[in-house]
């Protein structure tokens, strides 16, 4: 099926793909090669009628509403045709949040300036998520002469809240990775170190001297009397 494609895609035979395309465009779920192909012919005057007729269509599903609406934002097209933008309009009163979001980063994506008092009115709108209000005044930002206190307060308190989640995650990261380094550095060493053994230099016994225990396991004078044992060993052994 991707070979095939391929072909007609580089001869530019999208008559051929019409049919195909429709069927594809009134199925439930999306094929994973529709929005491909729908920009590789975003220029062509079929497709274009095509992409309009489904999104002004209310049997469309929700997730192909959402590969057309990405294939307006994605395709290779310096304005988008009319019906595109007529579209993109009515798109932002859609019941479905996220195909409200894609309309808008579409608009954006494709520069259209026409619709910025509906864009503004989504980013006023207290009823709609945050990420959908965020994207949709960054959207009209840069045509905006005066950032109105409520948007520049709500704007401020989105980021503080996006930055407090960010660090939280990385210290959850950072927790995450001590504690496995931690368990993987104690399981692999032994909390004592083996015993070891010294000689008498009077009678030749076998003394057997406390082993080195590593710094924060027991208290000071331990520690140094333990060091002091095993560096030098007794003279005579205990038996003498």
């Amino acid at each position: 099926m991707q070979a095939a494609l391929s072909i007609l895609t580089a001869h530019g035979w999208s008559a051929e793909l019409i049919g195909l395309l429709r069927d594809w465009l009134g199925a439930a779920q999306p094929n994973p090669e529709l929005g491909g192909i729908l920009t590789a012919f975003a220029k062509d005057a079929g497709v274009q009628d095509l992409v309009a007729q489904a999104l002004r269509s209310p049997k469309t599903s929700t997730e192909t509403r959402l590969v057309l609406l990405e294939t307006a934002a994605r395709a290779p097209l310096d304005h988008l045709p009319a019906t595109w933008t007529a579209e993109l309009r009515w798109s932002l009163d859609h019941d479905d949040p996220r195909v409200v979001r894609q309309a808008v980063a579409a608009i954006r994506a494709a520069g259209v300036i026409d619709f910025d008092a509906s864009v503004l009115a989504i980013a006023k709108d207290s009823a709609r998520t945050e990420d959908l209000r965020v994207d949709a005044l960054v959207a009209v930002a840069p045509r905006l002469t005066k950032m109105e206190s409520g948007l520049f307060g709500f704007l401020r308190n989105a980021w503080i809240r996006r930055s407090r989640s960010y660090c939280a995650s990385r210290r959850r990261r950072r927790s995450g990775r001590r504690r496995s380094a931690t368990t993987s550095s104690s399981a692999s060493r032994p909390r004592w170190a083996p015993r070891a053994r010294w000689s008498c230099r009077a009678c030749s016994a076998r003394t057997s001297a406390p082993a080195t225990r590593r710094p924060g396991g027991s208290s000071s004078a331990g520690w140094r009397s333990r060091r002091r044992w095993s560096r030098s060993p007794p003279t005579r052994c205990a038996a003498r």
